[in-house]
């Protein structure tokens, strides 16, 4: 009886697929909808005119640069965590006075890390992203659970 190859054994011809789409570039329409949703975000929060809702998306997106920077660190992951901890100040802030709004640095520290987004999203496969995204997921039930 023939052996079948491992490669074989985990990805199947559908699963071959599968892998195949998940190694394409994210598409033009679907990153500049993704781009622009965490730059609008940004921009509310520091205009003054966002809701909790846009922390949120600040939050996630620096979770995303961080699950992505992991393998990659250095300075990276640095503007990863500064990012996190900015999003999280805003979030307490909110918490305290019902502001929705940032400090002063991290306006900066969130907008360092809107462009360390924009280029995961460049640079990045569906697969990876799709992964960080379930990962970034998974983390924000966990804090809520």
């Amino acid at each position: 009886m023939r052996k079948r190859s491992s490669y074989r054994q985990k990805y199947p011809a559908i699963g071959g697929m599968f892998l195949i789409k998940n190694l394409q570039p994210l598409p033009t329409e679907q990153f500049l909808m993704v781009s622009n949703e965490g730059r609008i975000a940004y921009q509310k929060l520091v205009s003054g005119t966002a809701d909790p809702e846009d922390i949120a998306s600040m939050w996630s997106l620096s979770n995303v640069v961080a699950f992505r920077s992991e393998s990659i660190g250095g300075p990276t992951l640095e503007v990863a965590n500064k990012a996190i901890a900015a999003a999280e100040r805003a979030d307490k802030r909110y918490e305290q006075t019902g502001l929705v709004g940032l400090d002063g640095p991290a306006i900066q520290e969130l907008k360092d890390a809107i462009d360390l987004f924009d280029s995961y999203l460049e640079l990045s496969d569906l697969g990876a992203l799709k992964d960080a995204l379930i990962k970034t997921s998974i983390k924000r039930v966990s804090l809520y659970a």
